[in-house]
């Protein structure tokens, strides 16, 4: 992964710019294996009614309902390979964030004129708040309404992450921003 980012900064010369193409390279790879795991979760809120009906019918025989419940999905389609999907993907998220927290970027970059250095924190938190807003919509695009428990998630973790390299901004907001267009893709597409 670093050559590829070496090789977007050879092409570009500005290390945000190789950063930007790089992440958009990622998460367009993994966009298949993102919705294919979004089918999976919206087959299973589909199915919670008729599920929360077998678990009433079959409450008091713990394995005749797990079989009910294992042939309903069976029969709906439903696979949980989308759940193992979402397992794959944390590796290769550690390894870019690895990746672009290595670089030792001293300079800015044209796509962010207010940060000297995409290796220090954004000195307006402009990026942290833009992520926050991207995250917030995202989630209010997948979720049915407005969830808190939902939401809170990306709240905190803009505050936890809130002195970060602008170089990580860089890959979160286009994370984001694809989470949010493939969430936008999903419900209205479907």
């Amino acid at each position: 992964m670093e050559w590829l980012i070496n090789q977007a900064f050879i092409y570009t010369g500005d290390w945000g710019l190789a950063i930007l193409i790089f992440s958009v390279l990622i998460r367009t790879i993994l966009v298949p294996l993102n919705l294919k795991q979004m089918v999976t979760m919206y087959k299973q809120q589909e199915l919670n009614p008729r599920i929360e009906k077998l678990k009433e019918k079959y409450k008091n025989n713990q394995d005749k309902m797990n079989e009910k419940i294992m042939t309903l999905y069976k029969e709906e389609g439903v696979s949980f390979g989308g759940c193992f999907l979402s397992l794959l993907q944390i590796p290769i998220f550690f390894v870019v964030f690895r990746t672009i927290n290595a670089l030792t970027i001293n300079s800015g970059s044209i796509i962010i004129p207010w940060a000297i250095s995409l290796g220090s924190a954004d000195p307006l938190h402009i990026l942290p708040i833009m992520y926050g807003i991207i995250q917030l919509g995202s989630s209010l695009i997948r979720s049915s309404g407005n969830n808190l428990m939902q939401t809170l998630p990306f709240i905190l973790l803009v505050f936890f992450l809130w002195n970060s390299p602008v170089s990580l901004w860089i890959y979160w907001i286009v994370n984001g921003m694809f989470s949010a267009g493939e969430g936008l893709y999903f419900k209205y597409a479907k």
